[in-house]
Order: C-alpha cells, then structure tokens, then sequence
C-alpha cells in the first residue's frame, strides 16, 4: 500500500469542500465526512489522494513539498489506478474525474493523451455501472451516481470536442435523472447543485447538437451527397429540435444566470455588458454561444434542403457571427478579473475558454473575407485582432 489513511492531511479535506467542491459538485459532504470518519467503510485511497492533488493548489499557506503543489498525492493516484480498477465503482469514477482536473492547473507532459485516457475509463465505468439510466431503486450510492454521471458527461463532451473525436456517451440517449438535493444539504449547496444543472442541461443540447452535425457533414462528404426527402425531412427537424432547445435553455435560465447580451437579437458586434453576475455565468454563456456557432456554422457549410411545410429560415452567418462576438465579449470581461485563478475554477478551465475563442476566431476571420460592405469586413477584423489578443493571454493560463 502506498499510502495510509494517516497520509491524507484533514486541512485538505476541508479545504477540497471549500474550493474545489464548488467546482465539480460530485461528492456529497455529509456522506462524505460520515465515511471519512469511519475507518473500516472510509473513502478509498484512490479517491483521497486525488482529491488532496486537487485541494493542495488551492491551499493556503501552500504545504512545504518538492515538486508542484499537490504532485505527490497525483502520484500516489496514479499509481493506486491499477488496484482500483478490477472493479467499477462511483469513487473510482470520481477519482479519476480529479485527476483530469489535476491535470488543468499547471504546465505538464501529458495535457492531452493523459485526461483522453482516464475519460475512456470514466466511460466505460459509468457504462458498467448503468449510471447512464434511470434507477429503478434509489440507494445513497445511486443517488451518489448522478452528479457522478453528469460532470462525467461534461468531461467527455468538452474533451472530445477539443480534440475533434465522437464523445464516448455519443451514441447514448440520455435516460440519466439529474441530481437532485439532499435534505441535509444547506442553501449554499441548493444553490451550487441548481446552478450546474443548468451546466448539465446545456451539455446535453451540445452533446445532441454535436452527434446531428456529425451526421450531416458525414452525409455532404460523400460523393452523392444531395439528401434524399426522407434525409431533408430528418435533417429540418432535427435542426430545429437543437435549435428550438437552445432557445428554451436561454429563456428559461435564472436570473441569477442571466447574462442579458446573450438575449438581444444578433448584432455585429453584439451589445456588451458591464459584468456577467460571475465567472460561473460567463462560463456558462461561453459554453451556450459556442453551441449556437457549432449549429448554425455547418449550415453556411451545409444549407439545409428545402421541404415544404418546414420554410423557416435562419440568417446562419448572422447568428454566428453575434455568438462569435459575444464570446470575445465574455473573454475581454473575465481577463479583467482581478483574480489569478478565474480560468482554472470551472471544468475544462483555460482550456475551454480557449476552444471558445478560437470558434469564435474562426467566425470572424471567415466574415473577414465574405462580408459584403466595407465597413463590415473591419468590424470583422477588429474583432479578430481582439479576439488574437486575448488567445495569446490565454496561451499563458493554459497548461497544455
């Protein structure tokens, strides 16, 4: 055994609740704490060490040891992996999840392959654990599945679409139940749990909006790739169904969510707002614009065939080229955030940021070239150059 529950320091215990947990709301803390104390059922070691890697970059004052801050207890994980993985189980899944997110707080060999291979275990695990559909009983442990599942999901979604491969839940049709709260859970974590449902539901309009362009672009690559009316029909409405969901996501968030701009009808560049209500919100609407260009930019690539009854048209280039600006707009405001770790509090971090803004490049670098007037094609450009500007802050946040 490379370590024993006497390893894992109880100042990084609370301070994981403190600020990671905010983070990656998976691990229930009063189950938790009730474990933690029970040395014959406690947490696994897999499970501990990770979430000390994790806890120790946000510790304050910083443990005296060699090495970045927390590197230790990753190794310790690392190497419990294989005594953990005979079995599945939700720690080991949670386990892992801290290990991809270890992996975002500073520069290391392995960014990318590293969390690529602890996803496809996390997949295969919730896979096994059937944490992809709903219970037909309702157990700690089960209930313990859900955030489990969700941030699980989040994890795949961003991954793969950083990396340009089908998701691992990709041919999965979401049956899940979303987490719900407990009766002991305080209005702080009513509140944590609501706000990334809201997360969890986007990524689910992503994850369904990711599979149809995948579909479609395999279709117009082919060398008879005019649809067939029984295709015309399926692509319209399965357009719609995306963007329809879109649209009610938007309209339904609260107002503690809201960012207004992101309501305003498209405009370039579009309307900017003093401050989102915080990072989280920001990251949010990253995440919503992102999925707005990723819809509507495989239809300046791929039109959608006429069919009679479904003429309802949508100014694609228009709709990207605001949700393009919106997230230049978002970038700007959260890198004027005196605070030295706002890229590295939500999932995926610096790097997703990163993936956003470099969408929303390529949309203003596209309208660069086809604007119709002058005066837009230097709109483009200026929102290019700004966008350029923030992509070269970003690339010094960023651990890969």
């Amino acid at each position: 055994m490379l370590a024993s529950l006497t390893a894992i320091p109880q100042e990084l215990i609370d301070t994981y609740f403190e600020h990671v947990h905010p983070q990656l709301p998976m691990i229930h803390k009063p189950s938790f704490i009730g474990r933690w104390t029970d040395r014959n059922t406690g947490p696994s070691l897999l499970l501990l060490n990770a979430m000390c890697a994790v806890a120790a970059i946000w510790h304050h004052p910083p443990l005296q040891t060699v090495g970045p801050a927390g590197i230790q207890f990753y190794q310790r994980a690392f190497y419990l992996i294989d005594e953990y993985a005979d079995t599945p189980r939700i720690s080991t899944v949670q386990a892992l999840l801290l290990l991809i997110k270890y992996q975002e707080y500073h520069r290391r060999p392995g960014f990318f392959c590293r969390p690529s291979l602890y996803i496809q275990m996390v997949v295969q695990m919730c896979n096994d654990l059937g944490l992809t559909y709903k219970y037909s009983a309702h157990t700690a442990q089960l209930e313990s599945g859900k955030p489990t599942f969700w941030i699980a999901y989040i994890y795949d979604i961003m991954i793969s679409i950083e990396q340009g491969r089908e998701p691992g839940f990709a041919d999965l049709d979401l049956t899940a139940e979303e987490p719900i709260n407990s009766t002991d859970d305080d209005e702080a974590e009513i509140l944590l749990v609501d706000h990334h449902r809201w997360m969890f539901q986007l990524m689910k309009i992503l994850g369904s909006t990711l599979k149809f362009v995948r579909l479609l672009a395999s279709r117009r690559q082919k060398p008879s790739s005019q649809p067939n009316k029984r295709q015309s029909l399926e692509e319209n409405a399965r357009f719609l169904t995306c963007r329809v969901s879109l649209e009610n996501f938007l309209q339904s968030l609260p107002s503690s969510l809201v960012y207004i701009p992101s309501n305003f009808d498209p405009s370039y560049p579009s309307a900017k707002d003093t401050m989102p209500s915080s990072s989280f919100t920001a990251f949010l609407h990253m995440t919503y614009h992102l999925t707005v260009i990723v819809l509507h930019r495989a239809y300046t690539l791929y039109p959608l065939s006429p069919v009679q009854g479904l003429e309802v048209a949508y100014p694609h280039q228009e709709i990207c080229a605001a949700s393009a600006s919106h997230i230049t707009n978002l970038v700007s405001t959260l890198v004027s955030i005196a605070d030295p770790q706002k890229f590295i509090r939500h999932i995926r971090g610096a790097q997703h940021t990163i993936h956003c803004l470099t969408a929303a490049i390529t949309i203003h670098s596209y309208l660069m070239t086809v604007s119709n007037t002058e005066e837009m094609a230097h709109t483009a450009k200026e929102q290019y150059e700004i966008s350029l500007a923030l992509l070269r802050d970003l690339a010094m946040e960023s651990p890969s």
